[in-house]
């Protein structure tokens, strides 16, 4: 069947294709447009799966197909995200084939099962927000060496506080990250994925907590750089580090975070991109700031008019509360900014707000991939801008919107060997 929904696009370029994977359903088996599952409403025939496709250069699209995801009792597959595989790590696998063939690349899905174990999808859960109850999500890998055949799904690692985890990016990068090594180069997008191994393997996802129906979410934090841990409500990004793309993973070292000790962000952040700063060593994590209704509470200093500001966290306060029944003592109230928000760090152990970023970035963007092209991949992209008309005025019409994509492509010598 067709997909009902086209959501958290991950976008990879490998042997001249941009290959494409996305969310095609909010709950597995179901043509739903909300979060909330009937499971009286399943279509037969309709598998978990995700979305595939393929282009050429980010306009034309083909081989558009469904990915079965044999788990059973799989109650949702969400957010698929690309990560390309050195030879060396695929070869750390052995084959994948009778015919010798190694994988290319790792998609990684957040999976969520019935927490009896149950492997009946009338025991899943009725949404995925507070009434999931004890249903977690966990992430999920599969291999392919030709993007046509897939692996089971293998569990990839267990999240911290055993939390429920979604939205899992990895990249490589040295360990300890060196800060001098990209400081005035371009970017390298082989320290993302698809290029030489580095020695560690990272992971971004987001720690799923949505508190229960009885009692809204709201976050407290005690002393700066207090942990969050296992709290009721979380809905932050935290960082693993491995040895390799298939782990095992552990949570990373952190020094300066904006809020807790062990996230990287404040509270209702999801769906992270990462990118390296063009002509700098630092690391930027996009991510999207999805609600506004998610409060972080700290008690007020006596006597001031105004809430402090808590410094590179994202988050805006403003004036205190008074004091009443259930709050004995005045309190400042903390909020996300909506839209698009980022994360800079100069080293992987110490995070900032990086609102500069986010801000050169169009706010209504959400859950997607930030791409740093190659030569070929540049190339790819601005043959069509140059091509033999009318295909070329078409491709210039639909690129004009996109900031100086014009002028880089004209600025772009194709045609000769780059990278």
């Amino acid at each position: 069947g067709e997909p009902t929904v086209f959501r958290d696009p991950s976008v990879a370029f490998h042997d001249g294709w941009f290959h494409l994977v996305f969310t095609t359903e909010l709950c597995a088996g179901l043509p739903t447009l909300a979060f909330h599952c009937d499971r009286r409403q399943r279509r037969d025939g309709l598998p978990a799966r995700f979305g595939y496709a393929r282009s050429r250069d980010l306009l034309s699209w083909s081989d558009s197909r469904p990915v079965t995801v044999p788990l059973a009792g799989a109650c949702n597959v969400w957010a698929p995200e690309i990560y390309l595989l050195t030879r060396a790590e695929a070869a750390s696998r052995g084959p994948l084939s009778a015919d010798g063939r190694l994988a290319v690349a790792m998609v990684v899905v957040s999976i969520s099962t019935p927490a009896s174990g149950s492997e009946e999808l009338s025991d899943c859960p009725w949404d995925f927000g507070p009434s999931a109850g004890a249903s977690r999500h966990r992430p999920y890998q599969m291999l392919t060496s030709d993007f046509e055949r897939w692996t089971p799904p293998a569990l990839l690692f267990e999240p911290l506080y055993a939390e429920s985890a979604i939205d899992a990016l990895l990249f490589r990068a040295p360990h300890p990250p060196n800060k001098s090594e990209a400081r005035g180069a371009p970017p390298r997008p082989d320290r993302l994925s698809g290029g030489p191994a580095a020695e560690r393997t990272y992971v971004v996802y987001k720690s799923e907590k949505n508190g229960d129906p009885s009692a809204p979410c709201e976050w407290r934090r005690g002393q700066r750089g207090a942990p969050l841990g296992a709290a009721r409500c979380t809905l932050v990004l935290r960082l693993l580090v491995g040895p390799s793309p298939f782990g095992p993973f552990a949570a990373a070292p952190l020094d300066r975070t904006p809020v807790w000790s062990d996230a990287i962000s404040h509270q209702c952040a999801e769906g992270p991109a990462l990118f390296i700063m063009p002509g700098s060593a630092a690391w930027v994590v996009l991510y999207d700031g999805y609600r506004t209704d998610c409060p972080l509470k700290l008690a007020a200093p006596p006597g001031q008019q105004a809430c402090e500001r808590l410094v590179s966290s994202g988050l805006d306060g403003g004036r205190p509360a008074a004091a009443s029944a259930s709050e004995p003592a005045a309190q400042c109230t903390y909020r996300g900014r909506p839209g698009l928000g980022a994360l800079v760090s100069d080293d992987l152990r110490s995070w900032r707000d990086g609102a500069h970023v986010a801000s050169t970035i169009p706010r209504h963007h959400k859950h997607g991939t930030a791409l740093q092209l190659s030569g070929e991949a540049l190339c790819a992209l601005c043959g069509g801008i140059g091509g033999v008309a009318p295909h070329a005025r078409e491709a210039r019409r639909l690129w004009e919107p996109v900031t100086g994509m014009i002028e880089l492509c004209a600025r772009t010598a194709c045609g000769t060997s780059s990278s």
